[in-house]
């Protein structure tokens, strides 16, 4: 997830989270099957791997777990 618009819902989650408000992101993968059986398109959220094909594409913006803590 490097390209730009990703990078663009991402200053939007961290926008949102400096003004204490939600902001609902529609993410974009690319989809195996489209009906949740590969597991192709998941992100990771807060509680867990979510597939963008079954459980989205909208997600609140400070369940998705943009990048991983060094």
């Amino acid at each position: 997830m490097a390209d730009r618009a990703v990078s663009e819902r991402h200053g939007l989650s961290v926008i949102s989270k400096e003004f204490k408000c939600s902001a609902q992101i529609s993410l974009e993968e690319h989809m195996g099957c489209g009906i949740g059986a590969c597991m192709g398109c998941v992100v990771r959220t807060s509680s867990g791997y979510k597939r963008v094909c079954k459980d989205g594409p909208v997600f609140l913006s400070d369940e998705i777990i943009w990048e991983e803590k060094e």
